[in-house]
């Protein structure tokens, strides 16, 4: 939910909040009966304006009484995995996607060239997709180094953790100058 749809969710429980406690305040008898029948028979006898108006309220409250009922549905259809499971003769292996994504940091961070690496790592119905967002060297080979890189990390995570990687995607981030140390020792 974004902040739009959580302000107009607060003030939504609100009224519901108060028209619950009309509703126990009626139901308790502690309002009498003329006052309850005389605000049913102005709403009832009201002129055509007014009319509209609560008309208007209602269609309100209708739409978004619709709205977060779907928010609800789609917020059950949208669960994060947070693990691969994988099913062996003896049980169930549940790998954390936090471990693969460790792993995938390490592998790639070993490649020369690369300097700065961040993985995601997204479960799939059949294993995984790998992303890595990464940083090179300056005067590096881009297609060598990610073309290593996507080879290395994808045959690490597969040979280590028995999960199917379907896909390493490489996102070059930034070409990084050399650290002023080793500029200095150029000169």
């Amino acid at each position: 939910m974004n902040i739009l749809e959580r302000i107009v969710f607060f003030f939504y429980n609100l009224v519901i909040a108060v028209l619950a406690l009309v509703f126990i305040v009626i139901t308790l008898k502690l309002v009498p009966l003329n006052v309850v029948g005389g605000y049913f028979y102005a709403l009832y006898a009201n002129n055509f304006q007014m009319m509209l108006t609560n008309l208007l309220l209602g269609l309100i409250f209708f739409f978004i009484s619709l709205r977060f009922i779907f928010i609800n549905f789609q917020s059950k259809h949208e669960v994060k995995r947070t693990t691969i499971n994988q099913v062996t003769e003896i049980g169930d292996v549940k790998i954390a996607v936090e471990a693969l994504e460790a792993m995938a940091t390490r592998t790639g961070g070993k490649i020369n060239g690369v300097r700065e690496l961040v993985a995601k790592v997204v479960p799939t119905d059949f294993g995984a997709k790998i992303a890595l967002k990464v940083s090179l060297d300056p005067e590096i080979n881009i297609p060598e180094t990610t073309d290593k890189l996507q080879n290395e990390v994808k045959n690490y995570i597969e040979a280590f953790s028995g999960v199917k990687v379907e896909k390493v995607i490489v996102v070059v981030k930034d070409v990084l100058n050399k650290p002023t140390s080793q500029r200095s020792l150029l000169k």
